[in-house]
């Protein structure tokens, strides 16, 4: 299957560049990226390839361009209101393009632009579980060092379920939409989700998250098979290489997102009290029936290890720290 293609076409280079830059390196959208300065240079394109998503100067609109085999075409607006033109949707010119970008995914996910059934041709993409039911082991660390770590090199996306995350606040920034919005998305099974989903997205680094809910409780009427079709959505139909699940200790149903993760790592003190929570945990997989994800899991004893000194750049730093050292290990031991 070959990417559909997502072209920008303004007249300034630098912006169209920089723009089309900060997508493919953030993006992370199953499309081709190509840049147009000239509309000549673009027709001349249309003439052999179809386009999926048009970002397209304001000063560029000409009288056909409805007529273009262009999918969705969204005009740059040179002007701060984002409503729709007479013809087509617009967003700011001038906005960050990480807003641009949210706000084109969203009106692109209001079509049906990936058939039902249709998968994203890529290197297969691990699901990679972090949980323990040890609590102040640098569980929530651990994840984000290995999510960051294996960014760098593949596309991979973080997803916390946790009563209590804290992102927002680690992040100092809020989230206009977050999990819970993705997951009503797709109960109402209207459009693209992997487009919705690259709309809310944040990015620490080059690691991609979906912003989780403030607290966890908002989640506890999704049940596991919703949780697992939107896993399936995203191993099947993103670009994502590798997905993160941070999985926190209240969940119900723990051992359906277990089962969702090819490999699970498991931060461990070493303390009386962390072998008699472990203890418990293997109890728990026994009584359940679900000792098969006993074979997954890696337990990690990391002691005290070297933090970030700086708190508030503690999540850019933390690869870099100790921990990161252990995540570097557990990527070389299981081939990630």
């Amino acid at each position: 299957m070959k990417y559909k293609i997502f072209a920008v076409c303004d007249p300034e280079r630098e912006y169209a560049e920089k723009f089309s830059d900060y997508v493919r390196e953030h993006g992370n959208i199953p499309m081709d990226i190509h840049v147009f300065t000239q509309i000549m240079e673009l027709r001349a394109f249309m003439n052999t390839q179809r386009i999926e998503i048009l970002l397209l100067s304001e000063q560029l609109l000409s009288e056909d361009t409805r007529e273009w085999p262009v999918g969705t075409v969204i005009v740059l607006k040179e002007q701060g209101e984002k409503k729709e033109t007479d013809r087509f949707p617009g967003v700011y010119k001038y906005s960050s393009v990480r807003k641009i970008l949210r706000e084109v995914m969203d009106i692109y996910g209001q079509g049906d632009s990936i058939p039902a059934g249709e998968r994203i041709l890529k290197p297969a993409c691990h699901v990679i579980g972090v949980y323990s039911p040890v609590s102040r082991c640098f569980k929530t660390s651990f994840a984000l060092a290995l999510g960051q770590i294996l960014a760098a090199g593949k596309p991979t996306l973080y997803i916390t379920i946790e009563d209590f995350p804290g992102l927002d606040k680690l992040l100092h920034e809020s989230f206009e939409s977050n999990i819970s919005d993705l997951i009503y998305l797709m109960r109402q099974g209207e459009g693209d989700l992997i487009s919705k989903m690259a709309a809310l997205v944040g990015h620490i680094a080059a690691l991609d998250f979906i912003p989780p809910c403030t607290a966890g409780q908002e989640l506890r009427g999704v049940s596991p098979e919703e949780w697992h079709e939107l896993f399936r959505e995203i191993i099947d139909h993103s670009s994502y290489e590798a997905v993160i699940l941070d999985i926190g200790s209240g969940l119900a149903h723990l051992d359906d997102f277990l089962t969702e993760c090819d490999v699970i790592y498991m931060p461990v003190a070493d303390d009386i009290y962390a072998d008699a929570k472990l203890a418990s945990f293997e109890n728990f997989l026994r009584l359940s029936g679900s000792e098969r994800i006993a074979g997954r899991i890696r337990q990690i004893r990391m002691g005290e290890p070297e933090l970030p000194a700086n708190r508030d750049r503690y999540l850019q730093q933390i690869a870099w720290s100790g921990i990161g050292d252990y995540a570097r290990d557990c990527i070389i031991k299981d081939g990630l």
